[in-house]
């Protein structure tokens, strides 16, 4: 489970993910230092595989695969994970586009 915190970084906030501890009685919020821009607050969600992808203070999108971050420009309000499908909301047409390779359709 990831969120979008509270905590302050690079302009925006840190995104973070759910650490249970061997037991699974406890629980904390780990945030990710690889993180490479600072997250919108609205803007996260979660593919199939686990990884994050999240709307950062200009409008990009972040997105963690294989344990590196792709960027994706264009201004983009939304984002949303359907199965194995990766959608955005475009602020630029307010059309709903899915990812197809790398480009966006």
């Amino acid at each position: 489970m990831w969120i979008v915190s509270k905590a302050e970084y690079s302009g925006g906030y840190a995104i973070a993910k759910l650490k249970r501890s061997k037991s699974g009685l406890d629980c904390k919020w780990e945030a990710d230092d690889t993180q490479p821009a600072g997250a919108d607050s609205y803007g996260i969600a979660v593919d199939d595989q686990g990884n994050p992808a999240f709307i950062s203070m200009d409008k990009h999108i972040h997105w963690k695969r294989d344990g590196k971050w792709e960027s994706f420009e264009g201004c983009v309000t939304r984002i949303a994970f359907g199965a194995s499908t990766f959608f955005k909301l475009s602020c630029d047409d307010n059309f709903v586009h899915k990812l197809v390779g790398n480009k966006w359709v």
